[in-house]
Order: structure tokens, then sequence, then C-alpha cells
């Protein structure tokens, strides 16, 4: 995935037990960690395809990941972001990263 726009997919495949790999994007710094539970990449396909084979190449590092996927998705609640959905609806002066950060 590469995207510039916040997306379910990564939530999706977390909670599947599949790593994301997907491109740095302040939007999903809330979610996304780099090497804890993604892989955030550059969009230089040599770097990119090196990033990935070196995941693939070690396995206590894939099953670390998996586990952290699957304890992020375990810890998002609906309560708490039903709350940071409701602001942003309501306010129209509230910025994507106070979302985000639950501010």
């Amino acid at each position: 995935m590469y995207t510039a726009h916040p997306s379910y997919q990564p939530i999706e495949y977390m909670s599947c037990g599949c790593i994301p790999v997907t491109n740095h994007n302040s939007s999903n710094e809330w979610l996304l960690k780099n090497n804890h539970n993604c892989l955030l990449i550059e969009g230089i396909p040599k770097v990119d395809s090196r990033t990935i084979i070196d995941l693939l190449l070690d396995d206590d590092r894939c099953f670390s990941l998996t586990a952290n996927c699957l304890q992020s998705v375990y810890d998002l609640k609906w309560e708490a972001a039903k709350g940071k959905v409701a602001k942003f609806i309501f306010s129209d002066s509230t910025s994507d990263q106070d979302i985000y950060e639950g501010s």
C-alpha cells in the first residue's frame, strides 16, 4: 500500500497477523510504528525490496512484528475511537494530528 491517505487496510492486515508494508505518512503515525508493527518504506524500489527481503529472512523479527501487529489491533477500542471521530466531525478547527493523538 502506498498512499498519502490513511486507510483501514493496515488494521485489517494486522488483525489477520500480516505485517503491513506502507509508506511514511503522518496520518498513520498514531498506529503504525516502523519495525514494531509494520514496515514503513521509502518508495525507492531497490531499498524497499531489500527491506522486505531482510524481514522475510529473519524469522524471529517476523514473529515479533506479527505479535506486535496483533497486540496493536487488540489495543484499539471503539469507545475511544468514536469520541475522536465525533470530535473531528463537530469541530472545524481540529487538525488531523489532534484527533490521532487524542487531544
